[in-house]
């Protein structure tokens, strides 16, 4: 499996281990790291293990599922109703839930940017 994905030819990189890619407000380190996931088949919410270790705050999450033939971005959204993908993140799981099943599995790709409470 490749690690790391460039994206602007620049410092900016998806990799599935955490990496320290700037600093937060308060002076903390931020880090990111891309989870890789099945995707539910049914409406019941599904925890992820994400396996960071220390996390403080969670910044920013942002990705979706990708079937194969289309890409279904996360639902900012506190409920899901239709066929809309509703994703949250805690310090121990990635919580993913759909509003209508999907026919089949597929690939979930989600990027966390965090602070750790050992900085």
């Amino acid at each position: 499996m490749v690690d790391k994905f460039p994206i602007d030819g620049g410092e900016n990189w998806y990799s599935t281990t955490e990496k320290k890619i700037g600093e937060w407000l308060d002076g903390k380190p931020i880090y990111q790291k891309t989870v890789i996931t099945n995707m539910p088949t049914s409406t019941t919410s599904t925890n992820y293990a994400h396996n960071i270790a220390n996390i403080d705050q969670i910044i920013n999450i942002s990705g979706g599922g990708w079937s194969g033939s289309y890409f279904i971005p996360i639902n900012m959204s506190p409920t899901t109703s239709g066929g809309q993908l509703r994703v949250s993140v805690d310090r121990i799981n990635i919580v993913i839930q759909f509003g209508t099943a999907p026919s089949s599995s597929y690939t979930g790709y989600w990027t966390l940017q965090y602070t750790k409470t050992t900085d």
